[in-house]
């Protein structure tokens, strides 16, 4: 049998998940990291719900969880052939492959999450998907609204993000609107942060000594 990891993105934090990491020894050092940046009371302040969609909060409190999980799970499985991640899940991939530690990658994801936190600015933002229309319908309704249309992960699904999501809708309908999911809880900008975010993420990157180990990674 082949393994391929997936290490997802933010959004589906909520104070239980992954509760059976508390009790696994190999989780504990990983924990640590989390207990350090967060506070060893996370799991309780992820009830505020804006405290725990937050990028700051969010981003490296999933980058730990998952690395932890992996090392509970790593030695009862065969070792992957790919490790992916989507989003702030590129960074537990690099760890699980191991192109770096966990203490980079927990340090990756807190500038990273600062500089996507700075670059909302205080904004109400989030994102939503749309399933069964296509971008090219989507783009000319959302154009010049809040809306921006960020990406499509496939022919009908497309991802938007944008400011004032809560309260506001494209000027002209798209119809039909076949699906429309529930804004998920994140505060999300675009993945390309410019100015001095991406200028403090980039000296991180430059600092580190990357490993390379025989697998295939993939990051989006």
């Amino acid at each position: 049998m082949s393994l391929a990891l997936l290490f997802p993105g933010q959004g589906a934090q909520h104070p239980a998940m992954l509760s059976w990491l508390d009790h696994e020894p190999a989780a504990r050092d990983t924990l640590a990291l989390i207990d350090a940046g967060l506070g060893a009371d996370w799991r309780s302040r992820l009830e505020d719900q804006t405290w725990s969609s937050s990028n700051t909060t969010a981003q490296p409190l999933l980058t730990g969880l998952a690395i932890a999980a992996w090392r509970c799970l790593a030695p009862h499985v065969p070792n992957p052939i790919v490790c992916a991640g989507y989003s702030v899940g590129e960074l537990p991939a690099f760890c699980a492959a191991d192109v770096f530690d966990a203490p980079t990658a927990m340090r990756l994801a807190q500038v990273r999450a600062a500089a996507m936190e700075a670059k909302r600015g205080g904004e109400d933002t989030g994102l939503m998907a749309v399933q069964g229309v296509g971008q090219k319908i989507i783009e000319p309704r959302v154009h010049g609204t809040p809306w921006q249309s960020q990406f499509a992960k496939a022919p009908i699904d497309v991802f938007s993000a944008g400011s004032a999501w809560r309260s506001r809708k494209p000027r002209r309908p798209c119809v039909p609107w076949r699906t429309l999911h529930a804004p998920r809880d994140t505060r999300r900008v675009a993945h390309i942060v410019g100015g001095r975010g991406a200028r403090d993420f980039a000296r991180q990157l430059e600092a580190i000594e990357f490993q390379t180990r025989a697998l295939l990674w993939s990051a989006t």
